[in-house]
C-alpha cells in the first residue's frame, strides 16, 4: 500500500535514478544511492539531485536518516530492502528490470506512482523508444549473419561477471546487430 500522492521518495538503486529524472520528478528525491562523483553527468544534467542526501545502500544500513526524512516510498531493486523498510512503514517499490519490456513496465509503475505529468512523459518516451529501437533494426538488417560480430560486455573490470541471455545488454547487443558472446 502507498499514499495517494506520493511527493517525496527514497531511490536505492542506481539506474532507476535516470528514469526519476527523465520522469521530471526528482525533486521529491530525498535520498540518492548515486554518488555525485560516479553520476556527474546526472547530476548536471539535473541539478535537483544535489539537494538529495547521498548514502549507500545495504541491508545493514542504518535507517535514522531516512526515517528522520519521512519519505513516501522507497524505490528500488533489492528485494531484501523490502522487509527492512515496511518494518519502519516506508512502503517499498521493487523497479528492476532485466529486459525493455520490464523496463517499460517500470516506467510506467514509477510514473502511475508519481503521476502528475509522470505518465505523458512515459508514453512520449516509450514512443520514442520504439521509434529508435525500429529504426535500428531497419539499419542493421541489411548486415549480413556472417559478418555479424560477437560482443561480450561485463559490469565490472575487477571481476569476471558477463551479461548473457535474457537481459537488457544482451537486448542491445542484438539489436545493434551483433551476436552475444555470452549467450550459451
Amino acid at each position: 500500500t502507498i499514499p495517494w500522492e506520493v511527493d517525496t521518495y527514497v531511490e536505492s538503486w542506481f539506474a532507476h535514478n535516470a528514469v526519476d529524472v527523465m520522469l521530471n520528478h526528482a525533486e521529491g528525491m530525498l535520498v540518492t544511492c548515486a554518488n555525485p562523483d560516479s553520476y556527474q553527468w546526472m547530476y548536471m544534467v539535473c541539478p535537483r539531485m544535489n539537494d538529495a542526501v547521498y548514502t549507500e545502500f545495504g541491508t545493514d544500513m542504518s535507517l535514522e536518516e531516512i526515517i528522520a526524512l519521512n519519505p513516501d516510498v522507497v524505490f528500488g531493486s533489492n528485494e531484501k530492502y523490502r522487509e527492512m523498510f515496511e518494518k519502519v512503514n516506508i512502503p517499498f517499490i521493487n523497479c528492476s528490470f532485466a529486459t525493455y519490456d520490464q523496463m517499460k513496465q517500470s516506467i510506467a509503475l514509477t510514473a502511475e506512482v508519481l503521476g502528475g505529468d509522470a505518465p505523458a512523459i512515459a508514453e512520449g518516451y516509450f514512443e520514442y523508444l520504439n521509434e529508435k529501437i525500429d529504426w535500428v533494426a531497419d539499419v542493421v538488417s541489411v548486415i549480413p549473419q556472417e559478418e555479424r560480430r560477437y560482443v561480450a560486455h561485463g559490469s565490472s573490470v575487477y571481476q569476471l561477471n558477463m551479461d548473457g541471455l535474457n537481459t537488457i545488454i544482451d537486448e542491445w547487443i542484438k539489436l545493434s546487430g551483433g551476436i552475444n558472446a555470452a549467450a550459451q
